[in-house]
């Protein structure tokens, strides 16, 4: 079989998107040995995260070729849109001068680029499979960045419901996110998938927080709209802990100006960390992980940096809807507690049962029986058979 994979990032020293998308590929080449895979992908990474002079690993079954991009990208808003369609094209007419692939594999960043898959199936050039990492626009008009009557959500909306209904496989991170799928978009659910994301290895450990001190909660990732820090910054003047907000974001200047004029001393803002020194932070000074998610967000996209909470043998504070996708596995193993945008008195009572430490350790424990189910491996397999339906 040969599949072809479009996405703007794609590197094991890459960050989010294109990081997942190498340990992927290379897993599915492990796993079966008649794979190949070509990669079309943008010619710089999003972040580089590890030494960028160790080399990717050479694989005889994996091709990744790489396309330059304009310098339209820096240029605002129009700028940004006709690099995204400059890239989609050049990404067609490189997958269509290459060999025919049985699948094309896209992600939904750009969110023009599984265009260039929905036409390459038309030409019987590969079958179209959409992997959503969230759900466009539907996410930047529910944490605010677009407004509902923008002409451009209407015209995202309209080519979201087209590439829908034209993927022969939809793949997406959850069943919150497959139904979200099907409601806003009548996406027919015998073509939809779910593939969750995975830890990280570099995670995998126990936390040793020092025994004495306060209690230090730790968020690290986007300090963006889509998360909820208004709960968590007004839950902390009654509490004795320590918050440490690690990342970088839209948000951060105004958190930094909100946590100021709180008087919240006991906040400290930490730069991004890519993973192994984080996952050193993790196991040297955290005892609860946070989870942050605004509620109209759920279901458009899945926090999957949770997971590498999990691995690190931490347990959870969620702040998100309890009915989200990582809501719902908190809520069924009872590796943290879920509490709801908004409740301060559910949030004081959360810190309260955190501050036990054997209630943490059970957590911890509950936490880390769930790695098999979304490991590296687990995910491979799962793709594997969304790929084996369509086989003929």
């Amino acid at each position: 079989m040969r599949l072809r994979v479009l996405s703007e990032y794609y590197g094991l020293h890459d960050t989010s998107t294109g990081k997942l998308l190498a340990e992927l590929v290379q897993e599915l080449l492990r796993q079966q040995p008649h794979l190949r895979v070509e990669v079309v992908t943008g010619a710089r990474p999003y972040r580089v995260t590890a030494n960028p002079q160790q080399p990717e690993p050479q694989l005889d079954r994996l091709q990744v070729t790489r396309l330059q991009r304009t310098a339209w990208r820096h240029k605002g808003l129009l700028g940004r849109l006709a690099d995204d369609l400059h890239f989609t094209l050049s990404a067609f007419l490189s997958s269509l001068a290459g060999p025919k692939a049985d699948f094309t594999l896209v992600v939904t960043n750009p969110p023009v680029l599984p265009l260039a898959a929905l036409a390459l199936s038309r030409l019987g050039r590969g079958r179209f499979v959409y992997l959503m990492h969230d759900i466009y626009p539907d996410i930047a008009v529910a944490s605010g960045q677009l407004s509902a009557r923008h002409p451009a959500t209407r015209l995202f909306g309209l080519l979201q419901r087209r590439l829908l209904h034209g993927a022969d496989r939809i793949v997406v991170l959850g069943t919150c996110m497959a139904a979200e799928v099907q409601r806003r978009y009548r996406a027919a659910a015998e073509r939809i998938d779910v593939v969750p994301n995975w830890w990280s290895p570099q995670f995998l450990g126990t936390a040793r927080p020092q025994p004495s001190g306060p209690l230090t909660l730790t968020y690290a990732g986007n300090l963006g709209r889509a998360q909820e820090f208004d709960t968590l910054l007004r839950g902390l003047p009654d509490q004795q802990v320590q918050l440490e907000l690690i990342g970088e974001g839209e948000r951060l200047s105004a958190l930094r100006e909100q946590v100021a004029a709180q008087g919240l001393t006991q906040v400290q803002f930490l730069p991004y960390m890519a993973e192994p020194a984080l996952a050193h932070h993790f196991h040297s000074h955290t005892d609860v992980g946070l989870i942050l998610l605004q509620p109209g967000v759920s279901g458009l996209a899945v926090p999957s940096k949770s997971y590498n909470l999990f691995a690190a043998g931490l347990p959870v504070l969620a702040v998100l809807s309890p009915d989200s996708e990582i809501g719902q596995l908190i809520r069924r193993h009872g590796n943290g507690v879920v509490v709801s945008p908004g409740d301060d008195a559910g949030f004081q009572a959360a810190l309260r049962t955190l501050q036990d430490p054997v209630q943490r350790a059970q957590m911890a424990t509950r936490a880390q029986a769930l790695l098999p189910e979304y490991s590296l491996q687990a995910a491979a397999q799962r793709l594997w058979t969304t790929l084996d339906k369509e086989q003929p």
